[in-house]
């Protein structure tokens, strides 16, 4: 689950606190103003020229993020590793 305080954005559920991005960009020496900036400016240009395309590049980029944050995803593999590939089939003597 990410949680936006501020400036800054902080990843919570985990069992470690995970690096904000805000100070990732200060570690590499953007400044975060910036990067929003580009980006806000990008998403109301896309939205005010294409509309039908900015949502659905945006619900296709949701449909590749949702599954990996999903807590399902942790019980589906646990699923997948308990059944077997191949199931043994007896032998017919003909």
């Amino acid at each position: 689950m990410v949680c936006f305080f501020g400036n800054e954005a902080m990843v919570l559920g985990t069992s470690t606190m995970v690096m904000s991005y805000v100070s990732f960009l200060k570690q590499i020496g953007i400044p975060c103003t910036i990067v929003h900036e580009y980006v806000g400016r990008f998403l109301k240009n896309a939205w005010n020229k294409e509309p039908v395309v900015t949502a659905a590049c945006g619900l296709g980029l949701l449909a590749c993020i949702v599954p990996v944050l999903s807590p399902l995803t942790k019980y589906t593999g646990m699923l997948n590793a308990a059944i077997p590939y191949n199931y043994p089939v007896p032998v017919r003597d003909v």
